[in-house]
């Protein structure tokens, strides 16, 4: 629209012979604070944050336009509520950005409602404003843990089948996303290796072997668990338990005695 305009007034009488006078005005308008800033569509509402993201990682930008003119129409950004220790927004620009390594996961705060407020210059200020959710995603940043001191213990029968189980050991981990504290097992050492084998899901631990407690009375078992990104490693001793699977017998077949 027009800012200024020109007028020329002539002033004329009524004689035979006319007298007349003319003026000349320039007329400016001034602009009123009448049009509030309007914050552009789409801006994403929900942003997806990676926790443990480094400080000034990007979000968002929020752009408002305001029709206005002069400092009427001249817009600044800011965040509500106040988030300083968390997120930062560029005042002239609107860029929506992290002010520090974002929040364990495992703390608790799942996201964040951040208010962003777009203020032009006049008097009175006027304003717009989105509010933007910034949920915190899970990394595999906890790694899996057997309790205790690791160690395990497992007494099995001499005689026991093939496929019984012996023992179940199991981890935790801390992540927040299942996916992330899947665990699978496994054996990897020990002198007991090649007699038994492990379920990858659930921890136990089954005889797949021969077991001779006359022979062996004791084996080691190295075993450990996997979140696809961390390790962690335990131990457990088989104790062999004797059955009653041997006949007596006589030292010689032949006494003699006086």
């Amino acid at each position: 629209t027009r800012q200024a305009y020109s007028l020329v007034i002539v002033a004329t009488d009524g004689d035979v012979t006319p007298m007349s006078a003319m003026a000349h005005y320039n007329i400016t308008i001034t602009d009123f604070n009448d049009n509030p800033p309007v914050i552009y569509e789409p801006v994403a509402r929900i942003i997806n944050l990676n926790e443990e993201e480094p400080i000034g990682s990007y979000l968002t930008t929020v752009q408002a336009r305001d029709i206005d003119s002069g400092l009427n129409g001249r817009v600044t950004y800011r965040i509500d509520p106040p988030l300083p220790s968390l997120f930062t927004i560029n005042v002239t620009s609107g860029r929506l950005t992290t002010a520090a390594t974002i929040i364990d996961r495992e703390a608790g705060i799942a996201s964040y409602n951040v208010t962003v407020f777009a203020r032009d210059g006049g008097s009175p200020q006027l304003e717009d404003s989105i509010t933007i959710t910034i949920d915190i995603q899970d990394i595999n940043d906890e790694a899996p843990v057997f309790p205790a001191s690791g160690l395990y213990s497992a007494p099995v029968m001499e005689s026991a089948a093939n496929g019984q189980v012996i023992a179940v050991v199991s981890a935790s981990d801390g992540d927040s996303d299942p996916a992330n504290r899947m665990i699978t097992y496994g054996i990897y050492g020990g002198s007991g290796q090649q007699l038994f084998t492990m379920n990858a899901t659930s921890g136990a631990i089954l005889k797949s072997g021969p077991l001779n407690f006359e022979a062996v009375k004791n084996y080691s078992l190295l075993i450990n668990c996997t979140d696809g990104r961390f390790v962690a490693y335990a131990s457990v001793i088989v104790r062999v338990v004797d059955v009653n699977d041997n006949n007596p017998y006589f030292n010689q077949s032949l006494y003699t005695a006086s």
